[in-house]
This record gives C-alpha cells, structure tokens and sequence, in this order.
C-alpha cells in the first residue's frame, strides 16, 4: 500500500513539476543564441555564414539543453518531439530563404531574406505559444511579423537595432515573462 501510494506521489509530483516547467525558457536560450549571432554579424564579421552557424548553433544548443532537462528531471520536456521537430524545420527554412537563396544563389536581396527570415519564424512563435499554453509567448509572432513589415519598407537604416529590439522584445521578454507566468490547464 505505502509503495502504490509513493509512486502515485511521486507520478503527481512530476506532472505537476512538467506542468510548471513548459519550456518557456527555449525562448530564451533562443533569443541569447540569436542575439549573439546578430551581434557576431554586425560589429565582427558580416556573412551570411554566421547567420548558418548560428542557428546551427542554436538547433544543438536546443537539442542538448532537452537532453540534459531530460536526465535531470525525469521527464520529457514539451519540446522534445513534435515542437523541436517544428522548430528544426522552421530554422531550415529560416535558413534557406534569409541566407542561401539571397546571399549565395542570389535569387532576391538580402533585405528581402532577412524580411523572409522574420515572417516564417512567426508561425513557429505562435504554435509554440499554443503548445506551450503561456499568454505571453504570444506577443512574439506578432513582434516578428511587425518586424517583417518595417524590414520591408525602403528606408530602415539601423537593420540592427530592428534585428536586435525583436529578438529581445520577441523572444527573450517574453521566455522571461512566461516563467513567471501562470499556464492555462493542460489537457
């Protein structure tokens, strides 16, 4: 009896710890990763390499930042199949239409990719924030499309002061916002 009744404690104490731990903090780790990068590129080296290595980075930073969640806690994390596999999509279509296509096979210019890179991270954003059940991950797909919108127009001249104010109004406030957050009921 003591044993079918510490494993159904422990069985609700690690949903209840999942429930609390959604995973808001990829937004987070994502925003730092991506901010480094853009930093790397405008101050240090501009090429669209370190776009492609950052978001490399980012994909396995992601992958062992789960893995690590994984064995410390027990449990798998809400990242671990469909919304990491969404994600590592997402980021190779980033990829594809904001740097190979326009930097390296010159098929639209580089503004043009970067308003492509913004606007296909948006669906991924607003998805993750369904997924996640946190009303304040949903603010990025719109910050994202915004910032689509203004790239797209002739005359920004600080692309990154734009890149860097929506990578941190678009992921990092709102991963740091979310931790706080309450969640809506799981299913």
């Amino acid at each position: 009896m003591d044993k079918t009744f510490n494993t159904l404690k422990s069985l609700i104490e690690k949903r209840k710890k999942r429930l609390k731990s959604r995973g808001s903090e990829m937004f987070i780790i994502w925003g730092i990763v991506i901010l480094t990068g853009s930093l790397i590129r405008t101050f240090l080296i501009n090429s669209g390499l370190v776009i492609i290595l950052t978001l490399t980075a980012g994909v396995i930073v992601q992958t062992v930042y789960i893995r690590m969640r994984f064995k410390v806690e027990g449990f798998e994390m809400i990242w671990n199949n469909e919304m990491s596999l969404m994600w590592d999509f997402t980021i190779l279509v980033i990829i594809l239409s904001g740097v190979i296509f326009p930097v390296y096979f010159k098929l639209y210019s580089e503004q043009t990719g970067a308003v492509l890179m913004f606007f296909f991270a948006a669906p991924g954003a607003f998805i993750s924030s369904l997924w996640l059940k946190k009303w304040s991950i949903i603010i990025s797909p719109f910050i994202f499309i915004l910032t689509s919108i203004f790239l797209s127009l002739p005359f920004p001249e600080n692309k990154a002061f734009i890149y860097t104010t929506a990578i941190i109004f678009g992921l990092i406030i709102p991963g740091i916002i979310s931790k706080f957050e309450g969640h809506l009921p799981a299913d």
